[in-house]
């Protein structure tokens, strides 16, 4: 096979191109090199997609072409239909709408996220009230589970961090209350704040960092590999199974953690004084 050629002559007397022979793919790189604001085409014996796509092109940029006939008309047409059109730039949104915009749209997140926690409570407390029609239905063996590990297993954290925080209360008190004379007051210093706001403080805290994101990540595992709908084909709740065992089984332990990290508290306390 032979490469069709092109033919081009050149009127110096004007910006103008007059196109003879084949403009296609193998001879487009010498109409490139050229730049007219007008292209004569009555004398272009064959076109194809690649010579059609230059010529839209530099008519998009202003060339005016003329001579085209009706089958290289309609398969420019083709080419110039298919042609990607950037998007316009939309208008530059001033500063004051932008800052309404971000608190529109936090304001409208958070009413999401308290409409989600609104569902979350509601479902929990139709599957407690589930269990409580029909006992048997309920996981008890679930429960001792998860009592366990969110309990019994927290303890010496628990215990370790407010021991800590016992002997650092003691000493930092003593060290400042030596300065008027009240040293006696660092017992009452320790027994307030530890019994009424540090015990259950720092425990909710351990809890919510170990437990509650362990439960989480758990489910949503569990969610991931398609377990919970498995759940709901085998006809299984999984808000009675999954959701109810842990937040009962967090209510329970709570209180005792809370115990025990006061204990701990007024324990290390007790040994730094």
């Amino acid at each position: 096979m032979t490469r069709p050629s092109m033919r081009l002559s050149i009127d110096a007397r004007s910006d103008r191109v007059t196109l003879s022979g084949d403009l296609v793919v193998w001879t487009l790189e010498r109409l490139s090199a050229l730049d007219a604001t007008g292209i004569d085409l009555a004398a272009l014996a064959r076109l194809d997609t690649a010579g059609a796509w230059e010529l839209a092109r530099r008519r998009a940029a202003g060339a005016a072409l003329t001579g085209l006939s009706a089958r290289h008309a309609n398969l420019l047409a083709t080419v110039t239909a298919a042609l990607t059109v950037a998007d316009p730039q939309p208008p530059a949104v001033p500063p004051w709408r932008r800052v309404l915009q971000a608190t529109g749209r936090r304001v409208t997140g958070a009413g999401l996220y308290l409409a989600q926690l609104a569902e979350y409570l509601g479902r929990t407390l139709a599957a407690l009230a589930r269990a409580l029609r029909h006992p048997t239905r309920f996981p008890l063996t679930a429960l001792i589970h998860h009592a366990q590990e969110t309990g019994l297993r927290a303890v010496p954290i628990v215990t370790v961090m407010s021991f800590l925080i016992g002997v650092v209360l003691a000493f930092q008190g003593s060290d400042q209350l030596r300065q008027f004379g009240a040293e006696v007051f660092v017992v009452d210093l320790i027994a307030i704040s530890i019994l009424r706001e540090l015990g259950i403080l720092l425990t909710a805290i351990v809890v919510a960092g170990r437990t509650a994101s362990a439960l989480t990540a758990s489910i949503g595992s569990m969610k991931m590999r398609q377990e919970v709908d498995a759940m709901r084909t085998l006809g299984l709740d999984p808000d009675m199974v999954l959701v109810l065992p842990r937040i009962l089984a967090l209510v329970m332990v709570l209180p005792i953690l809370g115990l025990i990290s006061a204990i701990a508290g007024l324990l290390g306390g007790a040994v730094m004084s």
